[in-house]
């Protein structure tokens, strides 16, 4: 999917993706055994190394959101992942 959506973005063009499914977040670590669906828990280090094989220069960012009601979402956070594609 990386790959597809780096092929279509101009040079300069960005990807932004978020995420708080991955190993560091560990209040969602059980999300695939409640909802009963297949999911890929990858860590940080995976996620950034998805991006750079895919092309991308890759920076990552954790946002906290220490308002919401949700336990998970004040204490944990949500991982960005901001994929750009090179200029040539």
């Amino acid at each position: 999917m990386l790959e597809k959506i780096y092929k279509l973005l101009k040079p300069g063009g960005q990807f932004f993706c978020g995420t708080d499914f991955y190993t560091d977040n560990k209040a969602t670590a059980r999300w695939a055994n409640i909802m009963k669906i297949q999911m890929h828990l990858h860590s940080k280090k995976e996620w950034k190394q998805f991006f750079k094989n895919a092309g991308f220069q890759v920076k990552t960012k954790h946002i906290k959101d220490s308002k919401n009601r949700k336990k998970w979402k004040r204490e944990f956070r949500t991982l960005f992942i901001t994929g750009t594609k090179p200029e040539k």
